[in-house]
């Protein structure tokens, strides 16, 4: 039977049991992109959803949808892929129990401006956020594993990393103009997460960081800041055309190879060591040619 179109609110009520939804149930197109009509505009999710999200229109029941108010329960422990996709909400708070967030669950929710992550979250997978307009974004120390392009095309301005992160995929912040500041706390640094032609400004390495293998292709960066347990730095990292400043935290100089910046970038950028720590950088490879 067609869903009725006049339709404005859905609660699915709190229970520790899964929903079933079955493919027939919303492969009808009188039922709207999802399973419900495009004038729903309230929903309340409070358990976890089972569904096949390759179903025939290639979503979930609950994409598409011209949401203004989104929650969910504290019974949902995971959000499903594509669950929201191209949805029109604008805010979401995760649950304190949701530990995985799926594969393109909020994908080109173009007016989603703010997300309210929960202490549980562990997983972000692929393109979850992609093409959304997040303006801020703070991940709780939980997090330990982010999929490719999960926040490309945001409106992201500062990002902080945080140490818990395990895995990370390529270009998660691929195509985000707006982003300027990046502190990462990951003790690995690994892959292409900015893209080629990134407009960050500034970039902290905290100390918790221990290896930098990634390629920060950078044209302008202002300030770069070298924490100081970094013991590992690969060869053209930052490969950039201008680098303002370089400040070094550690007070006994690490050893890399000179290749690890452009060459020109020796005679142009100003390094800041601390205090009385002169003489160690002076005699070390490739600080001594700053």
């Amino acid at each position: 039977a067609d869903v009725p179109t006049g339709l404005t609110e859905v609660y699915i009520e709190d229970g520790a049991t899964e929903l079933h939804l079955g493919h027939e149930i919303y492969s009808s197109t009188s039922a709207g992109r999802g399973l419900f009509p495009q004038s729903v505009t309230k929903l309340h999710i409070g358990r976890d959803l089972v569904y096949n999200p390759g179903n025939a229109y290639g979503r979930s029941p609950f994409s598409g949808g011209n949401y203004e108010e989104v929650t969910l329960g504290d019974n949902v422990t995971r959000l499903g892929e594509n669950l929201f996709a191209s949805s029109k909400l604008r805010e979401i708070v995760i649950p304190k129990n949701v530990s995985y967030i799926g594969k393109e669950c909020f994908d080109w929710c173009s007016s989603l401006v703010s997300v309210a992550f929960s202490d549980n979250v562990q997983v972000i997978d692929s393109a979850a956020f992609c093409g959304t307009a997040l303006k801020t974004l703070d991940l709780p120390e939980s997090v330990d594993s982010i999929g490719d392009h999960a926040f490309a095309g945001c409106n992201i301005t500062h990002i902080t990393l945080p140490a818990s992160l395990k895995r990370i995929g390529e270009f998660i912040f691929n195509n985000c103009d707006s982003l300027k500041s990046a502190e990462i706390n990951c003790s690995i640094v690994k892959g292409t997460w900015f893209g080629w032609g990134s407009r960050l400004k500034n970039i902290v390495f905290g100390d918790s960081v221990k290896t930098i293998m990634s390629s920060f292709d950078i044209d302008h960066l202002e300030t770069l800041v070298i924490g100081k347990n970094v013991s590992y730095i690969k060869d053209r990292t930052f490969w950039g055309d201008i680098i303002d400043t370089v400040y070094v935290k550690s007070e006994v100089a690490t050893e890399f190879n000179q290749a690890i910046f452009r060459y020109g970038l020796y005679s142009t950028t100003v390094l800041c060591v601390p205090e009385g720590s002169d003489g160690s950088y002076s005699s070390t490879m490739p600080w001594r040619l700053f």
